[in-house]
């Protein structure tokens, strides 16, 4: 995997939605006493007992990130070391979780609600129903036996069993959302069978959702067949773009006779909008005549990028605050460098560079000026900022200035951004489509 420097946008959603779990909140209460301790024991007499420690540290699980310390030149060398070991094993497992597929397990009765909380539950994947949507579907009781299920064929099994549907229209930033369709009470068990040609891919399922065929008759050459599908992705997650290889397209008929792409070079790519669902592409076939009833499969490569784990970058008591402090995670480095007043607003000065020097961060500029900052009291409370000027290059890194409407000289700064970029390729397959 590669890994590269994006700013990641978080968006409210909208449309009726199942209650979100919010596992932030209790986490500064789980992991901090128990963390100082095991942070003290880094510093044991007793190199057991250190590896003990680095070993509890990294089982506290990813959400340690947020709370553990950095290297400190207070700290002795074998401290530090430790310390940079456990973090990059944590940002390691962060990556994976963020990248790995959901599983899900539901068994036995429970309403068609209860189901879709349970998955959020187990995956973070939220899941909304369209407006106009008979909400009494969702009181409607189905036996589920899932079993260690992709997210998509748990949806799309629960869909099938309550006469619902997966669908991109209405949906809202970060949610699945589900609508009613019009099928009769002796077409529920058949319901699977009516759902669009689909095949699913880890964290992303591609559904066809029409096919189109024309004829030239002044210039033959230009007859062509068209098929246009979607590409979704788990809601949790935000991808930044998507590629198709074309050269990485097979395509055969019912008769598994070969379809060639008039042009197999370059690539479908899809920068994807913030907040959107899904992004549309489309292949281009020779025309196929009416002795091709269906097209028996379509098979590609994706390439996608996501970000990962967002990092916090905090600054505690601003005002005495000396030099340039940084905080590096994730292969991010965000540096402090102190507060100008402008007229009645003052203005909290960052730096944003990569530790890997090597890195295209200005390619990235539009969703770095997105990221959340906030100004924080003794007791937690946060300020937005209420805007933001700079995003020169000194150098160093980016240069970015953000505006308060009350001194934060006496506060504490937290920044938030991810770190790594994982590009994460993704075969596919979709069979039996249907020809017009």
């Amino acid at each position: 995997m590669m890994f590269r420097f994006f700013a990641l946008l978080t968006f409210a959603s909208l449309l009726f939605v199942f209650p979100q779990t919010l596992p932030g909140q209790t986490e500064e209460v789980e992991y901090a006493e128990e963390l100082e301790k095991l942070q003290l024991q880094l510093d044991s007499a007793s190199i057991p007992e250190r590896d003990e420690a680095e070993k509890k540290i990294i089982g506290l699980g990813v959400g340690v990130l947020d709370y553990l310390e950095g290297p400190s030149k207070n700290y002795t060398t074998d401290r530090n070391t430790r310390l940079k070991k456990i973090r990059k094993a944590l940002e390691s497992l962060a990556v994976k979780a963020v990248v790995s597929p959901t599983k899900i397990t539901l068994s036995g009765e429970m309403t068609v609600k209860e189901a879709f909380m349970e998955i959020e539950v187990q995956s973070g994947n939220r899941i909304g129903v369209a407006e106009g949507t008979d909400e009494g579907l969702l009181a409607k009781k189905v036996t589920l036996d899932l079993k260690e299920s992709s997210f998509w064929e748990s949806a799309n099994q629960i869909c099938d069993k309550a006469n619902l549907q997966l669908t991109t229209y209405g949906g809202e930033p970060g949610q699945l959302t589900v609508a009613g369709i019009r099928m009769g009470p002796e077409d529920i068990d058949q319901a699977s069978d009516k759902r669009l040609p689909h095949g699913e891919s880890g964290i992303f399922s591609v559904t066809v959702t029409s096919i189109s065929s024309a004829k030239n008759f002044s210039n033959p050459e230009l007859d062509y067949t068209q098929v246009d599908f979607i590409i979704s992705w788990e809601p949790r997650l935000e991808p930044i773009s998507i590629e198709l290889k074309r050269d990485t397209v097979k395509i055969t008929d019912e008769n598994g006779k070969p379809i060639e792409l008039p042009d197999k070079t370059g690539v479908l790519s899809a920068i994807i909008s913030p907040g959107s669902n899904y992004v549309e592409m489309s292949l281009t076939l020779p025309r196929l005549g009416r002795d091709v009833r269906a097209i028996g499969s379509i098979a590609a490569e994706l390439e996608c990028m996501l970000p990962g784990r967002r990092e916090k970058f905090r600054f505690d008591d601003l005002g005495e605050i000396e030099g340039e402090p940084s905080v590096a995670k994730a292969g991010l480095v965000v540096s402090y460098l102190g507060i100008e007043q402008n007229e009645d607003l003052f203005g909290v000065n960052i730096r944003v560079s990569m530790e890997d020097e090597n890195e295209e961060l200005e390619s990235h500029l539009e969703y770095l000026y997105d990221n959340p900052i906030y100004i924080v009291d003794d007791v937690g409370q946060k300020e937005s900022s209420i805007g933001r000027q700079g995003g020169d290059y000194d150098g160093k890194g980016l240069v970015l200035q953000y505006f308060f409407a009350e001194d934060p000289s006496k506060k504490g700064l937290l920044y938030e951004s991810p770190g790594a970029i994982v590009e994460v390729p993704a075969k596919f397959e979709i069979k039996q489509i249907a020809l017009p």
